[in-house]
């Protein structure tokens, strides 16, 4: 799946794939679990390995299409490095962006505590790190402070990260 062949395709979740992000379930192995938010319709097969083994996430892709959860939506020819050393550096400037906006975000919501998810904030390396530890941060904001703070902080979260779909 992710040979050099395979390299280019792009795959699109499916209306019961993003039900299924809605709803938070648990129903998929974890490296399925862990790329179906990734899959978005330009993203291809060769941006998705940094997440998961190459084994793994053949096996993945394929449990997703099995269950009807992403469909393919075609092939793109490979990245030039000039156009990778410009995505890297987009990703690199929405990071810095991203996590400058959140500065303090946690603690506000959570008090001391929520300096440690402050600080896992600014040490996330890239965008796949920093969302995990986003989604862990607000999954404890939620237990510890309660819903009101875990609104709020998805509430902050979401917008910036939206800025890259639209660019």
């Amino acid at each position: 799946m992710t040979g050099d062949r395979n390299a280019g395709v792009i795959y699109q979740r499916t209306e019961a794939g993003e039900s299924l992000l809605r709803a938070g379930s648990n129903a998929l192995g974890h490296v399925a679990r862990r790329i179906l938010p990734m899959i978005d319709g330009r993203r291809r097969i060769a941006d998705l390995p940094e997440t998961a083994r190459p084994g793994d996430l053949e096996a993945a892709i394929t449990e997703l299409q099995t269950q009807g959860l992403i469909r393919f939506t075609g092939r793109v020819e490979p990245v030039s490095n000039e156009e990778r050393a410009r995505q890297q550096a987009d990703d690199h400037a929405l990071l810095t962006r991203v996590k400058a906006d959140l500065t303090g975000m946690f603690a506000r919501e959570m008090g001391q505590a929520g300096e440690i998810w402050d600080a896992r904030v600014r040490d996330s390396v890239n965008l796949v790190i920093l969302r995990r530890v986003l989604r862990e941060g607000i999954d404890v904001a939620y237990f510890r402070a309660g819903s009101d703070a875990a609104r709020n902080l998805v509430a902050a979260v979401r917008p910036l990260f939206k800025q890259r779909r639209t660019h």
